[in-house]
């Protein structure tokens, strides 16, 4: 039996190798399939080291890296110009105050599985609670009247994660990432596309320009460098000079 012995334990090792690798295959077939569908959730890295620094030294580290200055206008700005009927109009639309259809648009179209802030409001609660709508909107129009926010929306969780250099007991080795209120997140957003609307309306964005835009992204700008690339291929002295930013 000895011999015999031999010979099934091979087999048996082969048909263990065989089973694993059509199990590991099968698992890569699933992974590639699922990161198709959501190729934000398999790209996150594995989670971060807890911070070793005091909460208070953090924050006093980052509030004098982004709050040092006031940034608030103080007065109105003066123009040596009249606009015309067309600015006026523009102008007039982007100050004017917020109506519920615009504010009840936008709730409807806000993401899921969003982080929320401190105090604790999801955009799913926002979206599911579409009849608060014009109570939002008298907010945000008080808001915007009065230059003023709710204190609790200057409130953010701060969450650091390790930029994988320098001294991990240092705060300038952690990058910081604030979840604000979605509350205030809401109202940023109005008033954003308020201004990018404007600001496409009135032609004050240079063509360049091709991130954060409607319709644009890095593959619009890599197709218009291939086609510019390609234009002057053909020319047997043309020359082509672009700047890539990283």
């Amino acid at each position: 039996m000895r011999p015999l012995y031999g010979i099934l334990k091979s087999q048996y090792r082969r048909t263990l190798q065989d089973a694993r690798q059509r199990y590991l295959e099968k698992q890569e077939e699933l992974l590639l399939l699922q990161t198709a569908k959501e190729p934000h959730k398999w790209l996150r890295r594995t989670k971060p080291p807890a911070c070793p620094i005091n909460a208070t030294v953090l924050t006093d580290h980052f509030r004098g890296m982004y709050a040092a200055a006031d940034t608030v206008p103080r007065s109105v700005p003066t123009f040596v110009s009249v606009w015309d009927e067309l600015t006026s109009a523009r102008r007039r639309a982007l100050m004017a105050d917020f109506d519920v259809l615009e504010v009840l648009h936008t709730m409807e179209r806000l993401q899921s599985n969003k982080a929320s802030g401190s105090d604790g409001i999801r955009n799913e609660h926002l979206r599911s609670a579409t009849v608060q709508a014009p109570c939002w909107t008298a907010l945000f129009n008080a808001c915007l009247r009065n230059g003023r926010l709710p204190r609790n929306w200057n409130d953010a969780l701060l969450c650091v994660i390790p930029k994988g250099k320098g001294d991990p007991t240092l705060p300038s080795s952690w990058r910081a990432i604030a979840k604000k209120s979605c509350c205030y997140k809401l109202l940023a957003l109005l008033i954003s596309r308020r201004l990018t609307r404007y600001l496409e309306a009135c032609d004050c964005i240079p063509d360049q320009q091709h991130g954060f835009r409607t319709g644009r992204s890095t593959i619009t700008a890599v197709d218009l460098l291939l086609r510019e690339v390609h234009s002057v291929l053909p020319s047997r002295n043309g020359t082509l000079r672009s700047i890539c930013g990283l």
